[in-house]
């Protein structure tokens, strides 16, 4: 009976764990369009805070949920929801206003930095140009990746109990491919793109690495789904 109160529990805390580590990188580009790229990259790191939170927190109760044998048919949908609101989540984050107030109220609040009317205006107008993006197969393989590699453990761990010790670390495993594959090119790409500092690339990193990342969240619980369908009619052919 406690499963309606882990599993949208369970989705938050996905939600703050990745959306958040959506949201640092589009805040450094926020930033770095008002040329304060060096206080940007700190701000991205003060949310990655939420971050650590919300991971140690997923684990903690997604090893839980394996502990007292919830099914791997609930655990599958409650990934493939998280995956899907996650994905809703980033839809939001196409306008570039929102982030840009919280950019602005942390410069003057916390670096304590003034801000001109003037200044906000000028990166208003650069965010709202329609930017020339691409779709990167990279950041949408890197996000689905991570994704997976945080929760199908689990999974495996649900169907293997005498093992699920071992299995629900091979997750580290996973997210350590993730993370080479997001140093050696995603995160390369980014930091030359914010380095140079053009309006007009920024922009389209912005909204390029948005949109992959929505694209491969989407993908994970279409994943997650396909495999929930199948085991249902697995179920109903035996």
């Amino acid at each position: 009976m406690f499963i309606w109160i882990y599993a949208p529990l369970l989705t938050l805390f996905l939600i703050c764990l990745f959306l958040v580590d959506t949201v640092q990188i589009l805040l450094r580009a926020v930033a770095t369009m008002m040329s304060a790229p060096v206080l940007g990259a700190h701000l991205g790191s003060i949310f990655m805070l939420s971050n650590r939170v919300a991971t140690a927190s997923s684990l903690v109760l997604i090893g839980y949920l394996v502990d007292i044998k919830v099914d791997k048919d609930t655990l599958l949908a409650i990934y493939a929801s998280a995956a899907f609101v996650l994905a809703l989540c980033h839809i939001p984050l196409l306008r570039r206003l929102p982030l840009l107030r919280i950019t602005v109220f942390c410069f003057r609040r916390v670096y304590k930095r003034t801000m001109s009317v003037e200044q906000v205006d000028q990166a208003a107008e650069s965010l709202s140009v329609k930017s020339d993006w691409h779709l990167s197969p990279m950041i949408v393989t890197v996000t689905t990746v991570g994704f997976l590699g945080l929760l199908v453990p689990s999974l495996l761990a649900s169907a293997f109990p005498e093992y699920r010790a071992t299995l629900m670390q091979t997750g580290f495993i996973i997210n350590a491919l993730s993370t080479v594959l997001s140093v050696l090119h995603v995160e390369r790409v980014i930091a030359v793109t914010l380095d140079e500092g053009n309006d007009a690339s920024v922009n389209a990193l912005y909204s390029t690495y948005n949109i992959s990342r929505m694209l491969g969240y989407g993908f994970a619980s279409c994943l997650f789904v396909m495999v929930l369908v199948i085991r249902k009619a697995e179920i109903g052919f035996s």
